[in-house]
């Protein structure tokens, strides 16, 4: 059985690694959080008629995917 010093020395190991897991999952959110925003800025300064063009092209993918899987 481990003695109260033995305890100790683990639960600080584990908060430790713990405290690391989530500086790791923080900094992964940040980044993530840069990738969307750089997304939306480059949606909200696509002109309009591009905008229309690249609507109209997921249309039509999206009618091509749906043509691939209808049955005979």
């Amino acid at each position: 059985m481990l003695d109260t010093d033995g305890l100790f020395r683990l639960a600080t190991s584990n908060f430790k690694q713990a405290e690391a897991h989530l500086e790791d999952a923080e900094d992964s959110l940040r980044k993530l959080q840069g990738k969307l925003e750089a997304g939306a800025r480059l949606i909200r300064e696509i002109p309009r008629d591009e905008l229309l063009i690249w609507e109209q092209v997921g249309q039509i993918v999206q009618q091509g995917q749906n043509a691939g899987t209808a049955s005979p």
